[in-house]
């Protein structure tokens, strides 16, 4: 038994120290998922900021060059200002590209920029000096300018779109990786945990179940596993306060087994435990179950009977009692004859109280055995006459006045 529960405590520690590891593990993970989801939000608003921009360039560019074609189509200074206040739209974007971006083309864009903004410029100035034929090569470099210009931007928009899904793909193997990992060590936990619950709920039968049976070994003798002195004397209470407050009677059998010291020192005591078993088991076969078979030690029992209608009822009782003991016993293929004496008394009838009703009892015993008769209720008209044998019930009443008697059930 111990070393069943030693296991199931290495078992326990084990468990437990398995599931805290589980669980801070989990709480690692946790913690790292939060980490890595808020930075990968950071990444992909940085990554989308650095993409609007490009687009922005894209945008100003083409703005330019449509301001550029209205430019050339208009006939007064009215329809040719927006290209000049368009010119160099994209530089403050660019700028910001320059400081946010590490774009590897970023600096010959810049450079083809200039070279059109320039261009765009050189347009305007002879258009101002009414030069139309440098206003016509103008035009045409600044269209071819414009055009290398944007298809630098679209295929870095591009390529920044295929970095941000790249990045995303990444970020979601990496997650499903973690969601393996949480699940299984999840899963791991979860098992733990039934184990511990498992082994501290066997646990706790185990003590509950102890502790029932020294309750049990408190209020019952070890060699019969009948009720002892102390539940007897709790039972004799209980049926006492009962018949008192319902009108009703009690009966008490004490028995003495005649002739056992003999059994023991012929056959052995371990005979004499069989025979007393026997005994044990014979009362208790013959008992009804509210009845209550008592061994108060050494060869003497006795039955408490919380309802009987009359001592002439209690003395049938008796006299089945001792007719059902009085069969040869089988000890180790060994016969014995069985003898007994057994005494009454009735409550409220011959005692007024428990310890009337024992001594009463005793008595009666005390004379059955002397007079050879088996059984006899106690008469109170004969009282005086048996008082030299209330040994037992000396001995009985020392236990019943006793402290160390332990607390018992009602049942």
């Amino acid at each position: 038994m111990t070393r069943g529960w030693l296991r199931y405590r290495q078992l326990t520690q084990a468990a437990a120290i398995f599931l805290i590891v589980g669980l801070f593990a989990l709480g690692t993970i946790a913690l790292w998922s939060f980490t890595e989801t808020s930075r990968t939000a950071a990444s992909v608003r940085r990554m989308n900021a650095v993409s609007d921009k490009w687009g922005m360039v894209s945008q100003s560019v083409s703005m330019e060059y449509e301001t550029l074609i209205d430019f050339l189509n208009a006939g007064d200074q009215v329809g040719r200002a927006p290209l000049l206040s368009a010119i160099g739209s994209a530089r403050p974007t660019l700028q910001w590209l320059e400081q946010n971006d590490d774009e590897p083309g970023l600096r010959s864009l810049n450079a083809t920029y200039e070279t059109y903004t320039t261009t765009l410029w050189q347009l305007v100035q002879a258009q101002h000096v009414n030069d139309p034929d440098a206003v016509d090569l103008w035009a045409k470099q600044a269209e071819m300018a414009s055009s290398s210009v944007r298809r630098q931007v679209s295929a870095t928009v591009a390529r920044k779109r295929l970095a941000v899904d790249a990045y995303l793909t990444t970020v979601e193997k990496r997650n499903d990786k973690v969601r393996v990992a949480a699940s299984v060590i999840g899963g791991a936990d979860l098992a733990l945990a039934l184990i511990c619950t498992f082994v501290l709920l066997a646990y706790q039968r185990g003590v509950e179940r102890q502790a029932d049976e020294s309750k049990h070994q408190a209020a019952h003798d070890n060699l019969t596993g009948i009720a002892n002195r102390a539940l007897l004397n709790h039972r004799i209470e209980q049926a006492l306060r009962t018949a008192a407050g319902g009108g009703g009677s009690v009966g008490l059998l004490l028995l003495d087994l005649n002739k056992f010291k003999e059994v023991n020192d012929t056959l052995g005591h371990h005979q004499g435990d069989l025979l007393l078993q026997t005994v044990a088991a014979r009362l208790s076969e013959e008992a009804r179950a509210t009845d209550t078979v008592a061994r108060l030690g050494g060869d003497e029992f006795a039955v408490l009977l919380p309802d009987v209608a009359a001592p002439s009822d209690l003395a049938a009782v008796a006299q089945r009692l001792l007719d059902r003991l009085q069969r040869p016993a089988q000890l180790d293929g060994v016969t014995v004859d069985v003898r007994a004496s057994i005494g009454c008394s009735v409550f409220p009838a011959f005692s007024a109280d428990a310890d009337e009703l024992l001594q009463h009892a005793d008595i009666a015993m005390y004379e059955a055995k002397r007079g050879r008769l088996g059984t006899k209720v106690y008469d109170p008209n004969g009282d005086g006459q048996a008082t030299e044998g209330l040994g037992l019930l000396a001995e009985f009443l020392a236990a019943l006045d006793s402290d160390q008697l332990p607390s018992l059930p009602d049942a």
